[in-house]
């Protein structure tokens, strides 16, 4: 397994963003912010 990475993104709606930034994937195998989420 590789090494942890932080993501630290503001909330928001995300316009200039360009989406959802809680839907986009960003772990390895395509999870999103709030599979992550407690």
């Amino acid at each position: 397994m590789g090494h942890p990475t932080l993501i630290i993104m503001a909330a928001g709606m995300g316009s200039r963003y360009g989406g959802l930034k809680q839907l986009d994937p960003v772990g390895p195998d395509g999870e999103i912010l709030m599979d992550y989420s407690v």
